[in-house]
């Protein structure tokens, strides 16, 4: 076998290996964590605060409606136990069981906005504790087919530079600095195939000098690209 089949297979080991190296460095950064994830974390982090807030509204309410129905109790008691006699005083009573009443009766509608908000954020915080739930479930598939295929990524790339060794061993080194050199210089195609007389690389038809060059197994380069030429 030439050198020149030689540089073809270590170009298609070349090929082989970056692939590899590439998605393993995608399945890497995915393996840093779900993008999902994080989000549906998020959404419970909030959706929990936000249900803390409104119990928290709720219960200050009901603690003031609590206070407010014991005072306007005693004050009512009062008002209708013919205790108090001073037309003065009794004015001033008859006052303040008016405004307690007002007052318990608006507290009585914040009370019931108060719980609804609250059974509507604990709707809120379920939904978004389910989700997460869902959404790590998912990520513990994904993280494993992803720690699977790495492990076979990094397994095939330890095969393929390990091939590279050998094989690269096997070449002069004339050789495979003019395929480094290439393959640096044109986009990692160092050899190109050659076909009727033209080069798949770039199309152009190469002198008859090199086709019997190309033919007889020497090194040749594609006077247009520059390329390695190889035989079909």
């Amino acid at each position: 076998m030439t050198h020149v089949h030689l540089l073809y297979q270590l170009q298609q080991i070349d090929d082989e290996l970056l692939a590899a190296r590439r998605r393993l460095q995608v399945v890497l950064q995915e393996l840093q964590g779900s993008e999902a994830l994080q989000r549906a974390q998020q959404r419970k982090d909030a959706a929990y605060e936000l249900l803390q807030r409104a119990r928290r509204k709720q219960n200050e309410l009901e603690l003031e409606f609590g206070s407010l129905n014991a005072k306007l109790k005693r004050s009512e008691q009062r008002l209708y136990s013919g205790e108090v006699r001073n037309p003065k005083e009794l004015s001033d009573l008859q006052q303040e069981v008016a405004s307690l009443t007002r007052r318990r009766g608006g507290l009585e509608d914040e009370l019931l906005e108060a719980m609804v908000a609250a059974e509507e954020a604990e709707a809120t915080y379920e939904q978004a504790a389910s989700q997460l739930q869902a959404a790590e479930v998912s990520w513990q598939a994904r993280h494993e087919a992803l720690s699977a295929e790495r492990d076979r990524l990094e397994g095939r790339a330890e095969q393929q530079t390990a091939a590279r060794k050998e094989l690269s061993a096997r070449i002069d080194r004339a050789s495979l600095a003019a395929y480094e050199n290439a393959r640096q210089r044109r986009g990692g195609i160092a050899v190109a195939l050659l076909q009727d007389d033209l080069c798949q690389a770039c199309g152009i038809r190469v002198s008859g000098t090199a086709l019997r060059g190309a033919r007889a197994g020497e090194l040749v380069t594609c006077s247009s690209c520059g390329r390695i030429l190889i035989l079909h």
